[in-house]
This record gives structure tokens, sequence and C-alpha cells, in this order.
């Protein structure tokens, strides 16, 4: 049987410190008929001189000449995919070496057209950098990229979806900063559900800094562009969906320590939906105390 070509993904920004360590997890894989696309979005950064130096005859490389942010980096490579699959990748997230052989296996088995897989996450703001694995979701749909919010994103760099797949729900709006990831699952899952190899085939290194600003206008982009798909939702999830939005964007405003900010916006998700507390929110906090108190 012939093996369907994968484009393997990868938008990059300033990601010098591992770029490497992805593409190289790409390299090693034990399904070979792949091509690897990297962009990178006008990198401050050496990150182009690296891809040219370690990588240049064996991906294709996209410089972008300004800056246009994720949401046009992912567009981009979408338009330059020639696979049967689409497989995203983070610049900061590696694969472990049959991620694609047994993923694209279980999905011709099951005559899927997309798929996710359990991962290892590494997140420094719940877990103090230590290893979680989350495997234990057997399928995503509407209901749980909506209630879930960044957990599920943390999903996306374990993402293949076919190529006609792709076509239907189109290219990302451009007005995102952030929710990149957040905006194309819904989409995905309004149309089918998305299910879940339970095997940690990657290992994904979260970090969330962007600043209040930016934070504040994705939210209202991720609000504004999936209109159509919220209007369906019942009020109790569109709540939860809120409340996540503004969670997230309190714990941004206390990095930047505006506390009055941060503490009124916080307040407000915790009314929309009072069962949803934020332990990322509880950690900054706690973490912030801890370090004032050991200067």
């Amino acid at each position: 049987m012939i093996k369907p070509l994968i484009s393997v993904l990868i938008p990059a920004y300033n990601a010098s410190k591992t770029i490497e360590r992805a593409i190289n997890s790409v390299l090693n894989q034990t399904y070979l008929n792949y091509e690897i696309l990297v962009v990178d979005d006008c990198s401050t950064d050496d990150t182009a001189d690296i891809i040219k130096k370690l990588f240049l005859n064996k991906i294709k490389f996209i410089q972008h000449e300004k800056n246009k942010g994720e949401a046009d980096s992912r567009n981009t490579l979408i338009k330059n995919a020639k696979g049967d699959f689409f497989a995203w990748l983070d610049p900061d997230d590696e694969w472990i070496k049959k991620k694609l052989e047994i993923q694209i296996d279980y999905m011709i088995k099951n005559n899927l057209k997309v798929s996710m897989t359990g991962f290892n996450l590494t997140n420094k703001y719940l877990y103090n950098d230590k290893v979680v694995n989350f495997s234990n979701v057997s399928f995503i749909d509407l209901k749980y990229v909506v209630t879930n919010g960044s957990h599920s994103t943390a999903l996306f760099t374990t993402l293949i979806i076919s190529k006609k797949l792709v076509n239907n729900i189109g290219f990302i709006p451009s007005n995102y900063l952030l929710y990149v990831d957040w905006h194309y699952l819904l989409n995905i899952t309004n149309l089918t559900n998305i299910f879940v190899l339970n095997i940690p085939l990657s290992n994904v290194f979260f970090s969330f800094s962007k600043g209040s600003k930016s934070l504040f206008n994705s939210s209202k982009n991720l609000i504004n562009n999936n209109k159509k798909i919220l209007k369906n939702l019942s009020l109790f999830l569109r709540f939860k969906f809120y409340s996540l939005i503004y969670r997230d964007i309190a714990s941004v405003y206390f990095d930047d320590k505006k506390f009055l900010s941060s503490f009124v916006i916080y307040l407000f998700s915790f009314l929309l939906n009072p069962r949803f507390p934020s332990m990322i929110f509880y950690k900054r906090i706690g973490k912030f105390y801890y370090n004032n108190q050991n200067e």
C-alpha cells in the first residue's frame, strides 16, 4: 500500500533555542514519506541562520519579508503544502520517533480525516516544569474545545488533518495575535469530532506570556470570528467559554503587574463560571509571593 504524503508544518518566530530539536524530531521519524515546511516570521534572533546552516537541503524554508503574525504564518504553510495530510508541530515542541507512523496507521485503519494523540506536557506555571502525561481523552468535540481552552490547544502540536478537511475549513483570519490554535480547533470540531489516540507521542513545552494588550485583542477576535459557532451553544457553555478567556487575560495582567485590573477581570471570570477556578492564576500569585518573600 502506498503511504500518503504528510506535510509537516512548523511556524517559527524567535525559536533559536528550540528549532533544531523540533526539526530533528521530524528527521528522526520512522515514517519516511513526508515533507517539512518551515516558515520564519521575520525573527529577530538567529532562527533563520540556524535553519539555513543545518537544514536547508532537508526542508522547504520560507521567510516572510516582514512580521505577519502566527495566523498568516500558518496560512503560508497551508498554501505551500503538497501532502495528503498536514501535521502541525510548534517550534518549541518535539515528537517521538514513531509518532507519524503510529498516528497515520491509526487514521488509515479507522478511515479518519483528523486525529490527535496523547502528549507529555511541561508547564512551568502549573507543574513547575514537571512532565505530566495527558493521554486520557478518547475524542474531542466542540464542547470539549469550548470548555478546556489552553488544555485543548496543547493538543494542537499532535494534530494530523487531511488536506480535504483543511480546504473545507479555509484559511485562518489574519487578525489573531494569539488563540490561533483555539480558533482552528473550534472550526474543526464544528464540522467533525477529533479522535484521540491515547499514546503520548509528543513532548509539549508550554509557556505563556505575550502581554495583556495582545491577549485582549486576540480574545475579541476569537469571539467575533466565531459568532456563528458560539451562537449555537447553550448559554452555560458560552459562559464557560467567556470565563476561560477572561481568566487568561487576568493571568497576563497579573504578569504585567497590573494587579487591580487582574483582580477585577478574574472576579468577572469567576462570576461567569464560579465552578471553574484558575489554577494558573493561583499558581502565579503563589509564585509571585514566594519570590518576593525570598528577595
